[in-house]
């Protein structure tokens, strides 16, 4: 969890942008990233979108 925020927030440039990130539901769904949270599976789930993200990708 810990290395989801550092990754966060070096992505989105503070932490408060990346809690804003977690909340915001995913495209075409109610589901946001902060539901994945609860599992290791979810969290790696999460490391790997924002791996996305800084490649350019949109998630």
């Amino acid at each position: 969890m810990i290395a989801l925020y550092e990754k966060g927030e070096q992505i989105f440039g503070n932490v408060d942008e990346f809690n804003y990130w977690l909340r915001k539901p995913f495209w075409n769904s109610n589901e946001t990233p902060s539901d994945w949270l609860g599992t290791g599976g979810g969290v790696d789930f999460l490391t790997e979108e924002l791996d996305k993200l800084a490649q350019g990708y949109p998630v």
